[in-house]
């Protein structure tokens, strides 16, 4: 089943994905969280 999207639908999708990426780093932010990086290493998010 192939699913076709508007431009419209499909800018929006993407905008809402950055929005809850931002709202989680930020979280994490005040959090302490760490996070692994791809090489393994933990660093905060506000290093990367």
């Amino acid at each position: 089943m192939q699913s076709e999207w508007s431009l419209e639908e499909l800018k929006r999708s993407i905008v809402d994905s950055a929005e809850d990426y931002d709202r989680i780093v930020n979280n994490m932010n005040k959090d302490g969280t760490k996070v692994k990086t791809e090489e393994g290493e933990t660093q905060s998010p506000s290093e990367e």
